[in-house]
């Protein structure tokens, strides 16, 4: 896994969101954090600065100082983004076997992302991945074409 600058943060690559909302999560992303192919996936809306969001799972949110953001998220409206603080929103999405989730368009609106979009995917922290838009990370990231780009996946639009 890269580390674009020494100090700095560790990526895994690029992930392109698909037409019908997918993003795939890299295998070396997965294994890190533990994820597994059917595991509920939390997304939590990302910074004014990175965009995107943070991607953490039930098992990791619930050993954490976050636990309490499952209760917002259980008793919240399961059909679209739930408020979990004054600046975040949350949305849940399903893991594939092939390491890909999708978000609805109304999460895809949340997040301010569109289809063809390319995701930065970073270690973010010990109970999330982040999936940055924008922002000088992303910026920095894009001087290295080297980074790998994992595809969207191909799919009705949505």
């Amino acid at each position: 896994m890269p580390q674009l600058a020494k100090g700095g943060k560790f990526v895994f690559g690029w992930s392109r969101l698909g037409a019908d909302g997918s993003v795939t999560l890299p295998l070396e992303a997965r294994r890190e954090y533990r994820l597994r192919a059917g595991e509920s996936l939390v997304l939590i809306s990302g910074s004014r600065t990175s965009g995107g969001c943070g991607v953490s799972s039930r098992r990791l949110l619930r050993t954490s100082v976050l636990a309490g953001i499952l209760k917002k998220i259980d008793t919240g409206d399961a059909r679209g983004p739930v408020q979990i603080s004054p600046q975040r929103l949350a949305v849940t999405a399903r893991l594939d076997a092939r390491g890909r989730f999708r978000l609805t368009a109304p999460a895809r609106r949340t997040f301010g992302l569109r289809a063809g979009a390319r995701l930065l995917v970073i270690r973010s922290s010990d109970i999330a991945i982040g999936l940055a838009a924008c922002g000088p990370l992303v910026a920095f990231a894009r001087q290295f074409p080297e980074l790998p780009v994992f595809p969207a996946a191909r799919g009705r639009r949505g």
